[in-house]
């Protein structure tokens, strides 16, 4: 089954640099603005936390953020860690790269 947003995240993956953006298009008085779901640079972009190395963009708790790897292995550890401590299990999306939390990195 070809589904029309995955192609449009593997082209994103294939380009320099690249977004993909949504927009509801439904019936109900939603906002129709579209908005950012994935953005690509080749490289990877500015780390959100470190400032100073390079990285894939990720899911995090303050929205969609660009983290270099050594960065995506410290918070993805507390964050399991945090998940632990509170009883729960920690999300497989967070601070991962969304292209592989999609299942759509290289094939």
């Amino acid at each position: 089954m070809n589904i029309p947003w995955k192609d449009a995240y593997r082209k994103a993956e294939a380009l320099p640099h690249a977004v993909v953006e949504s927009r509801y298009t439904g019936e109900r008085p939603y906002k129709k603005t579209p908005h950012i779901v994935f953005e690509h640079i080749e490289g990877g972009g500015t780390c959100w936390l470190c400032g100073q190395r390079r990285g894939p963009l990720c899911k995090t708790g303050h929205g969609n953020r660009f983290v270099c790897d050594p960065c995506q292995r410290d918070i993805r550890r507390h964050h399991e860690q945090w998940a632990r401590e509170a009883g729960t299990t920690p999300s497989q999306f967070t601070y991962v790269p969304i292209i592989d939390a999609l299942g759509l990195g290289p094939q």
